[in-house]
Parts: structure tokens; C-alpha cells; sequence
């Protein structure tokens, strides 16, 4: 509440089923709890090895990886398994995060001709559009070996790592510096477990860690990833010999149903994974918080040639049912107009540039509304604005306001000359 105060405060001053096999939507148990079976799906290609522990969720597919053979990279439909692009990056890929800032992918090695963790961005249809090595884990020396816990955090641009049956969780920078907090002691989250980690999964606080060959999933926040703070069982009936290896979030393919899930991958063939109810909001995808993408805050004066001097203030929301959304802008001698209600709102990462730290997943901002035009009622607005990172020197916006008769009485476009924008997460 009192950051929410703040941040309006901060405006007003600027501104002036198949057998494919998911129990897919509505297969759940109606009284559902955290652990609950929701989903399974098998993929409909299997790896050539026979042997795959990666999984990521991008927001609409999932991804899969596979051990030491080629295709190594797969995405499917969470809800039939079909597998609808694949890839050959390395010839062997282990755990895999979806990094929903840069629109890519982390991969962690697995059998292939190296020990790096690889990026592969995504283009806008989210199609693999390259790779390259990023780094090599230090814990990793000598022949290539598999790494089966990846989780991205993208409110400090970091990676959780762990390699096949690790006793730690190492901690990296997305360029391969250690941070302080690195080396937390996996084993001390259930004392006397013979059970290493395999698996991780996080998006905002809360750090899943699987237990490779163990049946269990336990969660700590990031801050102390040894102590557990809840934990569940993967046993599933009718699969006996399921095994936690990766881990997703996926808070978006049962949101129908009220649902939450982890998904957690089996590494042996068929190729195929589960999904387990987790409590709302413990965790989204990409990296970041749950509720993805959040808001976007800030103002500046606009001084382009042809046009009056143009300043605005503004508070906005990527999810048009949040509210209140606020946007003023004043221009010329003493037009105004003032944003009644967003009828459309997008939010989306131009890969050409970045919104810098905190990363929020988003550094675009293209929105409609309607509101008032000195006073009159039934104006509407259309604007784009741009965080280009600190200190606000490169943002850019776009306004065009239209009156209520249909006349276009702004229409300008350019870098702030004053001023800031700054996009933030949700959460």
C-alpha cells in the first residue's frame, strides 16, 4: 500500500486431454492443494538417447532437452505435447530457464561438445534465432558432463545452477561471476536425505528445488535456499517410475481452472513431465514475479520541431484490469488531456535495447484509452513509450489525442528532453 502511495504520489508531482496425455484444463481435483496432480503430457518425439532432464516455460509453449543427440532443443504445446519446432544447438543439452527479459533461452550443459551454459534467443514468435556459448561454470572441469538444475532470476539478472547430483546450488551472474550468496548447502534442506538436487524453478522469491530420484519437491526463498520452506510429493499414481529432473513454472496453461503449476521432467523415455499445483503467486515465469510484466511509471517533456512543448506524467498497468492507471498530459497554452480509462495495454522487450536494472521483462509500453480534452469528455489517446535504462536521457514517447469530434489535436514523437520513464515488474 504504502509503495503504491508512493509511486502515485511520484505521478501527480510528474504529471501534472488427451491421451497425449494431459488431464489437461478442468482435469484437476476440484478441491485442489498445493502438490496436486493437474497435468501430464507426453511429447510426441522422444530423444535420440533416450535421455532428457531439461524443461522452461516461455509463456505459451514448453520447452524440452535432450541428453547427447540431435535435435538437443524442442518446444511443444503444454496441452497435447505435440512438438511444433525443434533444434539442434550443441548436440547435447542439459536444463534449460526461459529468460523473459532478453526473450531467451539459458541451456546448461549436457553431452554435447562443451561444459558451457548457452544463450539462445528467441526471435518474436518465439523460433530459436541463435546461440552461443555464455559461460563455463567453475564447478565444471574435464569431460563434458550434464547439468540438470537451471533457474533464471530476472530481478537481478542472475542463474541458480546445479550439475547432476550437487550437494550445492551455485549462484552466477548471467556472465559467469560468482555472487556472494554462492554455494548454498542443498543437503541441509532435509537432513540425512541421500537425495541430491536436481531441478530448480523460480520466479519472484521462492526457489524450487527438485530431489533427483526422490519424489519430492522442497522450496526455499533465495535468501536461504537451504532451509525449506514448504515442500510436496511427485509421486504419481499409474507412473511408478517418475523421477524429478527439471523444473518450470507455469502460473498461465491452467489459469482457467484457478491453477498454478510447476512442472517437473522425467529424464527417461517417454518423454513427458507433470504438472503440480503450487500456491498463486509463489512463483512466475520467465524469471520474473508472479504477475509477469507490471507497470510502467514516470513523465518528461517532449520539445520536438513543429509542435508545442508537450509534458506528461503517467502510472500505467501491462494488465489493463489493474488499476488505477493514471496519464496527463499538458501542452501548447494550457491544453490538457486526462486518461479516464486504458482500453488496450501491451507490454513487450525490444531486443534492441534494454530497461537496464531492475529488469522488469519489458522495456515497451503501447497503450489506447479514452478520457477528457480540456474538460470534454469522449477524447481518446493512443502512445508508445520506451524505458532505455538510466538516466532517462533515451526514453522515448509518442502521443497522438483525438477529441471528441474525431480531430487529432496532438500528434508528437521523440526523445524526452526532460524527465523519465521507468518500468518495473509486478510484485
Amino acid at each position: 500500500m504504502r509503495d503504491r502511495f508512493r509511486r502515485r504520489l511520484c505521478v501527480l508531482v510528474i504529471g501534472l486431454l488427451s491421451s497425449g496425455l494431459i488431464a489437461a484444463a478442468g482435469a484437476g481435483p476440484a478441491n485442489a492443494a498445493t502438490g496436486d496432480l493437474v497435468g501430464s503430457v507426453t511429447f510426441s518425439q522422444d530423444c535420440g538417447s533416450g535421455l532428457g532432464v531439461g524443461i522452461t516455460y516461455d509463456g505459451a509453449s514448453l520447452w524440452y532437452s535432450c541428453y547427447a543427440s540431435s535435435p538437443d532443443l524442442l518446444r511443444a504445446d503444454p496441452t497435447t505435447g505435440t512438438v511444433t519446432a525443434s533444434y539442434n544447438i550443441e548436440g547435447g543439452l542439459g536444463a534449460l530457464a526461459y529468460d523473459a527479459v532478453r526473450n531467451a533461452i539459458w541451456a546448461g550443459p549436457g553431452g554435447g561438445s562443451s561444459n558451457a551454459i548457452y544463450l539462445i534467443p528467441l526471435d518474436a514468435s518465439h523460433n530459436v534465432s541463435s546461440s552461443a556459448a555464455a559461460f563455463t561454470p567453475t564447478s565444471f572441469s574435464g569431460e563434458p558432463t550434464l547439468d540438470d538444475g537451471l533457474a533464471y532470476d530476472g530481478t537481478n539478472d542472475s542463474l541458480y545452477f546445479s550439475p547432476d547430483v550437487a550437494t550445492t546450488i551455485s549462484h552466477y551472474t548471467t556472465t559467469g561471476a560468482l555472487f556472494p550468496d554462492n554455494g548454498a548447502n542443498w543437503a541441509g534442506i532435509k537432513a540425512g536425505s541421500t537425495c541430491y538436487n536436481s531441478g530448480l524453478g523460480l520466479g519472484g522469491s521462492d526457489l524450487y528445488e527438485g530431489s533427483d530420484g526422490c519424489s519430492h519437491v522442497y522450496v526455499a526463498t533465495k535468501t536461504d535456499p537451504s532451509t525449506s520452506t514448504f515442500d510436496f510429493s511427485t509421486l504419481v499414481a499409474g507412473d511408478p517410475n517418475f523421477r524429478d529432473e527439471g523444473l518450470t513454472c507455469d502460473p498461465n496453461t491452467f489459469a482457467s481452472q484457478g491453477k498454478q503449476v510447476m512442472w517437473s521432467k522425467e529424464a527417461y523415455s517417454p518423454m513427458r513431465a507433470h504438472a503440480f499445483e503450487i500456491p498463486a503467486g509463489s512463483c512466475g515465469f520467465g524469471g520474473l514475479p508472479a504477475g509477469g510484466k507490471g507497470f510502467l511509471t514516470g513523465g518528461g517533456k517532449l520539445v520536438t520541431s513543429g509542435n508545442p512543448t508537450a509534458t506528461f506524467g503517467t502510472e500505467l498497468y501491462c494488465d489493463s484490469s489493474v488499476t488505477p492507471d493514471n496519464l496527463q498530459i499538458n501542452w501548447g497554452h494550457g491544453q490538457r488531456f486526462h486518461l479516464d480509462k486504458l482500453t488496450g495495454a501491451s507490454c513487450s522487450e525490444d531486443p534492441s535495447f534494454s530497461e537496464g536494472q531492475p529488469a522488469a521483462g519489458f522495456n515497451t509500453y503501447k497503450g489506447t484509452g479514452t478520457g477528457k480534452f480540456d474538460g470534454v469528455s469522449g477524447a481518446t489517446a493512443q502512445w508508445t513509450l520506451t524505458d532505455h535504462g538510466e538516466p532517462g536521457s533515451s526514453d522515448t514517447a509518442s502521443f497522438t489525442i483525438t477529441d471528441a469530434s474525431g480531430n487529432v489535436v496532438l500528434n508528437v514523437t521523440g526523445t524526452l528532453t526532460g524527465g523519465n520513464i521507468q518500468v518495473h515488474a509486478a510484485g
